[in-house]
């Protein structure tokens, strides 16, 4: 179910992850998003949550822009499906780019933002295992072969 690891262009990825204002990785099998929103204002700073997934890469810019109305638009939005296990972030070193960016951005809440990105990563594990179980035990999921 969530083994099946999908070709994808790590390097492109980094790349975005660096460069990007906000930065969403979505998790379709676990119905959950990672939004890393590197904007500054001059009331707020960065912000790393998790939401529902969207509908849309319209939805979830929409979504962006009511979380932080008092921000201008992003100049650049980058949405990256993640079909992989949550922990391959880290074993594609992808989660190591994203708090480095995190702590590149010199703001004076940076051990508190690079905390919350990592409770939000362990909460996307602690949902994973939730699912994995779930798959498992039948809960939520139809066999296709019955004995």
């Amino acid at each position: 179910m969530l083994d099946n690891i999908v070709e994808i262009d790590i390097d492109l990825i980094k790349q975005n992850i660096q460069e990007a204002d906000v930065l969403t990785f979505f998790f379709p099998l676990l119905g959950e998003s990672l939004v890393a929103d590197m904007r500054l204002g001059d009331k707020c700073g960065p912000i790393v949550y998790l939401a529902p997934i969207a509908e849309s890469y319209a939805d979830r810019y929409l979504s962006v822009r009511e979380h932080r109305p008092d921000l201008s638009n992003p100049e650049s939005f980058s949405t990256i499906p993640w079909r992989n296990r949550v922990s391959s972030l880290e074993s594609f070193g992808l989660w190591d780019v994203l708090i480095s960016r995190l702590a590149n951005l010199n703001v004076s809440e940076n051990a508190q933002l690079m905390d919350i990105a990592n409770d939000n990563l362990r909460k996307l594990k602690s949902i994973e295992s939730t699912e994995v179980l779930r798959a498992i035990t039948g809960d939520t999921y139809k066999t296709l072969w019955a004995k």
